[in-house]
């Protein structure tokens, strides 16, 4: 099973990500952008885990999430991965909620390192991946919308994902769901 643990938005938030998308879309080719069913913000990508672990995996995980409280979180500024250079991935920042969203993600690296997963190849940075490069593209400019950030999520908890990918792009399949204390 291909997994992640993710944080989804409001519906607010994620109509709010979509106008940003089919604003900046016109203007830069060669992206393959996010359907509205990808829209969250990861906070630890596990990439194949055996379906035995999931249990385990669960348990420590509700552990975790009884450790925080619920807190808004709203998109901010976009960028691009890598900063400079070909950009490979689109994607909107945090303008609230970024240093719990960075405190989340810490304490399910803890929680995954626990159980024996590889430590992340990256330090986190939370953004939401709004585009993916297609091969051999190359340029995006973001601009900046008023319009970002208007809109709130109340992170009250987050969710263990499988991503299974199809010729057509990756469908996501909720697994679990941990709630905050």
């Amino acid at each position: 099973m291909r997994l992640f643990i993710g944080v989804w938005l409001s519906e607010a938030a994620r109509d709010e990500a979509l106008r940003y998308i089919e604003f900046i879309k016109p203007g830069i080719p060669g992206f393959k952008w996010s359907a509205p069913g990808q829209l969250h913000f990861t906070l630890r990508f596990l990439g194949e885990t055996p379906p035995g672990e999931v249990s385990r995996l669960t348990a420590v995980l509700q552990e975790t999430a009884a450790g925080f409280s619920p807190f808004e979180l709203r998109l901010g500024e976009p960028g691009r991965f890598p900063e400079r250079g070909k950009p490979r991935i689109l994607w909107l920042g945090a303008s609230r909620g970024g240093e719990e969203l960075t405190e989340l993600a810490g304490a399910v690296e803890a929680a995954c390192l626990s159980l024996g997963f590889p430590a992340a190849d990256k330090p986190f940075r939370p953004h939401l991946t709004i585009a993916r490069a297609k091969e051999g593209n190359g340029e995006a400019r973001l601009p900046a919308a008023e319009f970002l950030g208007r809109s709130a999520t109340l992170v009250t908890g987050f969710a263990l994902i499988e991503s299974i990918l199809r010729p057509q792009g990756a469908v996501y399949r909720e697994i679990a769901e941990f709630k905050f204390s």
